[in-house]
């Protein structure tokens, strides 16, 4: 995807979020449910200004520093090897908050809205998303793995997000099984992530010192 695509695109969403919302604001209740429990279920409100602009806020920001750190990163020259999968990435993080803003307005309309078995689709798909752009990042010190030992060694970047990868896209298969239950969806979004996370860290580690050992 092309920068002058992603940008169109992120860019373009916020916005229709943004004057979506606006042209919502006489229709919404004063108070409107902003947070979910663990169980999917309301436990926090806020007024409908903050549930109108607070999340398009968030979402510009984020892609106004996405945007900028092929740039300020040292190793700039390496993300551009992958700054079309990047710019996808970009993308699917935008779609992303905009799904989560539209179920928040649906809630402040009085839809009964289930947040941990709405989500599971969206955290699924966008684990798969990582997995499949982190196979293919190379060294860099703002996107991917980034353990002191995949920074030191482009082996050891190389290998671990080779097995990061489908780590992480396993963890999106798993996180669709918390469909099956959905009392406890919430522990399939979080536990596959965390144990993928620990065990790349872990395989980092493992593979540099066996590069060390080599090269001694």
């Amino acid at each position: 995807m092309s920068n002058k695509v992603t940008y169109i695109i992120s860019f373009g969403l916020t916005m229709i979020l943004i004057l979506g919302g606006l042209a919502l604001i006489p229709q919404l209740p004063e108070q409107v449910p902003s947070h979910w429990n663990e169980l999917g279920q309301v436990d926090g409100y806020s007024g409908k200004w903050s549930a109108i602009l607070l999340m398009p806020a968030i979402m510009m920001g984020i892609i106004l520093l996405m945007i900028a750190i092929p740039s300020i990163d040292p190793k700039r020259a390496n993300i551009a090897l992958f700054r079309p999968q990047y710019n996808i990435f970009i993308v699917c993080i935008v779609i992303f908050f905009s799904y989560l803003h539209i179920l928040t307005l649906l809630a402040g309309f009085g839809k009964r809205i289930d947040m941990n078995h709405m989500l599971i689709p969206a955290i699924g798909l966008l684990y798969i998303v990582i997995g499949g752009i982190i196979r293919v990042a190379k060294r860099n010190y703002m996107i991917g793995i980034r353990t002191p030992w995949t920074l030191n060694s482009d082996y050891v970047w190389e290998k671990t997000h080779q097995v990061g990868g489908i780590a992480f896209i396993v963890a999106g298969i798993i996180c669709f099984l918390g469909f099956l239950v959905p009392d406890v969806a919430f522990l399939f979004m979080i536990i596959p992530i965390l144990a993928a996370t620990l065990g790349i860290t872990v395989y980092s580690y493992v593979l540099w010192r066996q590069e060390e050992r080599n090269g001694q």
